[in-house]
């Protein structure tokens, strides 16, 4: 039996639809990233907590329900790690400035993010160039024009965990330490140094199984 192509899989149980309810999400999710920031810079802890924990609870409920009540787009499947690695490149960068997290494994962690990003657009390039639609319109119409994804491993997800935990604990180190008590200090190194060292294995493990990461570009013709 012939292998199915790229296109087909890329394709395959997603609609063309755009405004779905998990892409809405998704976008509320992207779009919460510079208000999250400019909260940040102003010290204004609170307000960053709750629009972080709203787009956290925004990126489990866009999965839940595109998973489950069959909304899963072509342009979510785009939408969604864009949402996601903005939003913690950009919480990263903040608390790594801010020093609520240890510095070096903020940048480390907002390197391979965007390292792991940079794969997603480029997997999308690929994977046009394959079909035979590779143009620049096109590329920018994820609605309308199937794409691969970049499906994350087992220890990214474990990684992803360890990453949101660190942030929660930055912001809540932020919030004591506007009242002069350092107290979960300890706690942000031990849990920095887990996050640095899974990180970095992670992002090992992508390009040592890169066919597995992007099964849908390792397949035969039709």
């Amino acid at each position: 039996m012939a292998a199915p192509s790229i296109a087909s899989i890329a394709a395959k149980n997603l609609t063309h639809s755009v405004f779905t309810i998990p892409n809405i999400l998704s976008a509320s999710r992207l779009a919460s990233v510079p208000f999250i920031v400019k909260a940040l810079a102003a010290s204004d802890v609170k307000r960053a907590s709750l629009l972080f924990a709203g787009s956290a609870t925004t990126d489990f409920l866009d999965g839940f329900i595109a998973r489950n009540f069959n909304q899963s787009s072509v342009l979510g499947s785009l939408l969604d790690p864009i949402a996601d690695k903005s939003l913690m490149i950009a919480v990263g960068i903040m608390l790594g400035k801010l020093r609520a997290i240890p510095p070096y494994v903020a940048w480390f962690i907002v390197g391979r993010d965007a390292l792991v990003t940079a794969g997603a657009f480029s997997a999308r390039a690929y994977t046009l160039h394959q079909i035979g639609q590779l143009s620049l319109a096109n590329y920018f119409r994820p609605h309308s024009v199937p794409s691969v994804e970049i499906r994350p491993s087992a220890a990214s997800k474990v990684n992803m965990a360890l990453q949101s935990m660190l942030y929660v604990l930055g912001l809540v180190r932020l919030h004591y330490k506007k009242q002069g008590d350092d107290r979960y200090k300890s706690a942000a190194w031990c849990l920095g140094g887990a996050v640095f060292c899974l990180s970095a294995y992670s992002l090992w493990d992508y390009g040592r199984h890169i066919e597995d990461v992007l099964p849908q570009i390792h397949v035969g013709e039709e």
